[in-house]
């Protein structure tokens, strides 16, 4: 067994591993290459120079720089089909469609309390109006899982 001077040695190159060897199977330790701390290899994900921790930091951060073409391509038709979509609400009416389905999910029936989102029945994509008669209130899992689809064919699917 190494002692911990034995390594710390090893680590500032003042001796050499055993032929064969390398200091990370003596130790179990490597120093992450953007915080530079030496830590468990168990500490290190797939990307074996970087730790966990600076991995997640640097990830997060070429998130924001570099957001996924993909999410940019979905907003811009999101956006393009909501100003092209035909038809208005106000809070007002809104208020009273939350009331008229007892402040339930009009999909699953769950109890929305305030965190109600609108969805449309006939999706926007697919030529649904942004009036009223077309909205329904529905909780955020019902609405992201229904995506483009209506809502027959998301309530035939959830049975």
């Amino acid at each position: 067994m190494i002692t911990q001077d034995q390594a710390h040695l090893l680590n500032l190159g003042e001796i050499s591993p055993p032929f064969g060897m390398h200091l990370l199977d003596l130790t179990g330790l490597k120093r992450c290459a953007s915080c530079h701390i030496d830590r468990h290899i168990s500490e290190f994900g797939t990307n074996r120079s970087y730790c966990e921790e600076c991995l997640s930091d640097r990830s997060r951060l070429h998130y924001l720089l570099y957001p996924p073409a993909y999410k940019t391509r979905k907003n811009a038709t999101r956006n393009a089909n909501n100003r092209a979509a035909s038809g208005t609400f106000t809070v007002d009416e809104w208020k009273l469609k939350i009331e008229e389905y007892n402040n339930l999910c009009a999909y699953c029936g769950e109890d929305l309390g305030d965190k109600a989102t609108v969805d449309h029945d006939i999706p926007l994509s697919r030529g649904g109006l942004n009036n009223i008669e077309n909205l329904v209130p529905a909780c955020m899992k019902c609405n992201i899982t229904k995506h483009s689809k209506t809502g027959d064919e998301f309530t035939v699917l959830m049975k």
